[in-house]
């Protein structure tokens, strides 16, 4: 999924894994592509990017885990077992959804006053901070199955009894959770299902690595100077451990930040440059992109049946 963000709290997740650095010098060099119009981008707007239609979203990965807990709860009382994971669970640990608004850096002058760094309470969630990713949550660690019932969910050992159902089947390959996961993912599995987050991290480093916004990123660092705060990248003050809750110093630092943003707009240059970044890579790469598009578009249908119109 195309989560690429950077924020205090947060761990930057890719179905569920890979996190992103914004580190200069870590992608090859490329021809800068041409840009169109770089707009005033408002902290409201939405900023959508070429590759997210070849990436799962925030809403999709939600809908496959519930897909894939039902179901397997379903295969579980099939064999006459109980499930006793509570759907909760499966996306309790998922990050947060901020869109693409922390993607390069705060920008919300409202969040900064209020907040500083910090992510707001409802997006941050009880037990994130700005110093590392939120927390697992719940009491006793989780799901504390019984021996048969772990069986059930994730196959007999070999050389065990394979448990059948009702009308006499066994247990499908790999339990009920394997089950599961072959009626929710598409047959058609490209070689690569995750090549869209992986080209969206490329393009986000070529874009930090591009000219044009070395030389914005260059104003910005010019402006805060002339605002006493002396930093080498927008994420030194983004990453700092500032204490909870946000202090006075913080506060202001986050202000200053992003009023600079917004006077050299920052972010609508970055946001044009990544546009023309990804467009760039999926004209290079759009046979593989296609083939990774119609594996997800299948699965996400597949979600949507097994859990039903929400």
């Amino acid at each position: 999924m195309n989560w690429i963000r950077r924020a205090p709290g947060l761990a930057a997740v890719l179905m569920i894994g890979a996190t992103v650095g914004c580190t200069a010098g870590s992608s090859p060099k490329t021809k800068e592509p041409p840009l169109g119009v770089v707009q005033v981008v408002r902290p409201s707007a939405p900023l959508a990017l070429p590759l997210e239609a070849y990436s799962m979203s925030y809403r999709d990965y939600l809908s496959i885990q519930k897909a894939s807990w039902r179901l397997t709860r379903e295969c579980v009382e099939r064999f006459g077992g109980v499930y006793t994971l509570p759907e909760s669970a499966v996306v309790q640990n998922a990050p947060p959804d901020l869109g693409n608004q922390r993607r390069y850096g705060l920008f919300d002058p409202k969040s900064a006053a209020e907040y500083g760094y910090h992510l707001p309470p409802s997006a941050s969630g009880p037990e994130s901070g700005p110093s590392g990713p939120a927390k697992a949550r719940g009491k006793g660690g989780g799901w504390n199955p019984t021996a048969a019932e772990r069986v059930l969910v994730r196959g007999a050992e070999a050389g065990r009894p394979v448990p059948t159902d009702r009308a006499g089947k066994p247990l499908p390959a790999g339990g009920c959770s394997g089950e599961a996961t072959r009626l929710v993912e598409a047959t058609a599995k490209p070689p690569d299902e995750q090549l869209g987050n992986r080209l969206a991290i490329e393009a986000h480093d070529r874009s930090e690595n591009d000219s044009r916004v070395r030389a914005a990123l260059t104003k910005w660092v010019a402006c805060m100077k002339q605002r006493g705060y002396s930093y080498r990248s927008i994420w030194e003050p983004n990453d700092m451990r500032w204490p909870a809750p946000a202090t006075e110093a913080e506060i202001a630092t986050a202000k200053a930040d992003v009023a600079c943003k917004q006077a050299v707009n920052l972010v609508g240059v970055w946001y044009a440059v990544e546009v023309a970044q990804q467009k760039q890579i999926i004209e290079d790469r759009s046979p593989e992109l296609n083939a990774v598009r119609s594996y997800l578009r299948t699965t996400i249908s597949n979600a949507a049946r097994a859990v039903g119109a929400e």
